[in-house]
């Protein structure tokens, strides 16, 4: 039987209850889909995947400093 149809509970008393498996295989889901989408598992965190969520950073005043190459004394010759 598929845990979306489980039959309600009856309580000592008679009275029905929400079988509490439907309520577990709902959080279950739920947090399927949040690590889906964590892992890029979903069709909206491939695209942001691809894309980048933060774009390209702004250009920094120190992006050449480490880019340039170092000149030693040797190689002015």
């Amino acid at each position: 039987m598929p845990v979306a149809i489980a039959p309600p509970l009856k309580t000592h008393d008679s009275n029905a209850r929400r079988n509490p498996l439907v309520k577990i295989a709902a959080d279950a889901a739920e947090d399927m889909v949040r690590y889906a989408s964590e892992f890029g598992l979903t069709p909206v965190a491939r695209s942001r995947l691809a894309v980048g969520v933060y774009g390209q950073p702004a250009p920094s005043k120190f992006d050449g400093l480490l880019a340039s190459p170092i000149r030693r004394p040797s190689d002015e010759r």
